[in-house]
């Protein structure tokens, strides 16, 4: 019975290191498939820090499990679960390619003010305008006042008759006075405003160059009819990886982040994708770098700066 005890402990000791095995395999598998970016992990005193800090913290577990957990097989299970999680975080990513196409992001239009209404403009041909009506009409005829001997009853009128031939009538014609307004000056409407830029402006483009990774495709920045910039990155393939990020960083050929500005999450490590710049930052002074880091190992990924 002891002995039957024995073999049985045995058995699951040796299946205990199960995870360790796993984890050297896959790891090892990784190096010489994706040399370069395996041996880049090197380069970074983060990178280093971390497989340090992982390897002691598995060493000290196994030691505290050892004495605390008395049966081998749920030793085994806890560094399984251990093995599969450092593999998903450093082996996995370098095989998950992810394709991501966009559109290009469209600006705000900027509405042009309205054109002013252009006043007509005065002809010598114009109507001139019509007197009134009491100056147009006829004066009324009156007839011409008599003299004062006239006026006066006549004495005895002796024994021929007179006859008084009636005064003539004088009719007088006023005059109608037309007044003619002066000619006004031609009022032009002023000049329509230039219309804004009906699109996006390219204004630079380069490609990409890896960093100890494999990466191709074109970097280009365009210029927004708003005056703001996008970063345009255009049928891309970047070496997959663990969280990348996009970065822009001042100056030319840069392989870290200093000073530079956090653009988002890399969406994809292939296809074509658009990066909104923060407003203010005028990409038009001086070269730029826009830089693929890797967040987990603090890595550079690839880079261009483009011209």
């Amino acid at each position: 019975m002891r002995t039957s005890l024995a073999a049985t402990a045995r058995r699951f000791l040796r299946w205990e290191f199960v995870p360790e095995a796993v984890l050297f395999a896959g790891l090892t598998a990784f190096f010489l498939d994706q040399n370069d970016a395996a041996t880049s992990a090197f380069k970074s005193t983060k990178a280093v820090a971390i497989m340090a800090i992982v390897g002691l913290g598995w060493l000290g577990a196994r030691a505290v499990l050892a004495r605390l957990v008395p049966f081998a097989l749920a030793r085994a299970a806890a560094f399984s679960v251990a093995a599969a999680v450092a593999l998903a975080v450093v082996v996995v990513p370098a095989y998950d390619n992810d394709t991501v196409i966009e559109s290009f992001p469209t600006a705000a239009a900027v509405s042009a003010p309205p054109a002013a209404p252009a006043l007509p403009a005065a002809t010598d041909n114009a109507p001139m305008p019509t007197p009134p009506a009491e100056l147009a009409a006829p004066m009324a005829t009156q007839p011409a006042p008599t003299s004062a001997a006239a006026r006066k009853k006549p004495a005895a009128a002796p024994t021929t008759s007179t006859t008084v031939a009636p005064a003539p009538v004088t009719v007088a014609e006023s005059p109608t006075s037309t007044t003619t307004s002066p000619p006004q000056p031609e009022v032009a409407a002023p000049p329509a405003p230039a219309p804004a830029a009906s699109g996006p402006q390219r204004l630079r483009s380069g490609s990409f160059r890896g960093i100890d990774h494999r990466a191709e495709g074109t970097v280009v920045i365009y210029r927004q009819p708003d005056g703001r910039y996008v970063i345009g990155l255009e049928d891309i393939d970047i070496q997959p990886g663990p969280d990348y990020d996009l970065y822009l960083v001042p100056g030319e050929n840069r392989e870290d982040t200093k000073g530079g500005i956090r653009l988002g999450d890399l969406r994809g490590n292939r296809g074509t994708q658009f990066y909104e710049v923060p407003a203010g930052v005028d990409l038009e002074n001086g070269p730029w770098t826009v830089l693929v880091w890797c967040q987990t190992f603090a890595v550079p990924v690839a880079n261009s700066t483009p011209s």
